[in-house]
């Protein structure tokens, strides 16, 4: 597979296609384009390439959390899917992974699962949440890792992995996003409050994207 990513689908009980959190989340502009066009004219500036510079930085991030996720799960690293990845990649990766490794040790008591792929048949949306876990004091945490630049969007991404946990799989006590720093091998942990109005943003999200697929099939002709 090299660095190919295989996009994920999800279908509800009655096998109907569903969209996934990602999708309907990239539809709420939160001041990330903005961002990303003035950092890509300062690597302009500077004389880089900002589509290799976030290359590498995406392909970082994607073996990092590939090496937890064969982690978690207990399972050997396929050396076909990683041999595509550059070295400087590689060891970046590794070095974050090995920051988690050690947060991991101190604070999670079991992995409930890792990489599960949860729909609610009722809303309609589909997704994959990162790290369901137990920590020392018997807390079911639900965690997101992220290697990148974290911004407020991932609140409404929380929220909707909140619910389709709990639809699925009953009550979880606290989210947090895990800021792997694949640099240092630094681990933040970010707990995350209350999200039912950033649930409340993702409902009307997923309203707009219904309405447009309607509207896409002829249904906003008079």
């Amino acid at each position: 597979l090299g660095k190919t990513k295989i996009h994920k689908k999800y279908f509800n009980k009655d096998g109907v296609l569903c969209p996934g959190v990602t999708t309907i989340v990239g539809l709420y502009d939160d001041g990330k384009s903005g961002a990303l066009a003035h950092a890509s004219w300062k690597l302009g500036c500077q004389g880089l390439d900002y589509k290799e510079v976030w290359g590498q930085k995406r392909d970082v991030g994607t073996l990092c959390h590939y090496f937890i996720d064969c982690d978690n799960k207990g399972v050997n690293i396929d050396n076909d899917y990683i041999k595509d990845f550059s070295q400087n990649t590689f060891d970046m990766a590794k070095t974050g992974f090995l920051g988690y490794s050690a947060w991991k040790k101190s604070n999670v008591k079991k992995i409930i699962t890792s990489e599960i792929s949860l729909v609610d048949n009722n809303l309609g949306y589909g997704g994959t949440i990162d790290m369901p876990y137990e920590n020392f004091e018997d807390k079911i945490i639900i965690a997101d890792y992220k290697t990148g630049k974290i911004y407020d969007s991932i609140k409404i991404q929380l929220a909707a992995y909140k619910n389709l946990w709990e639809v699925n799989n009953g009550k979880v006590d606290s989210l947090q996003i895990i800021q792997i720093d694949s640099e240092a091998g630094l681990v933040t942990v970010i707990p995350i409050g209350d999200l039912s109005l950033y649930f409340e943003i993702f409902k009307h999200l997923l309203g707009v994207y219904f309405l447009q697929k309607k509207i896409d099939k002829g249904g906003g002709k008079e």
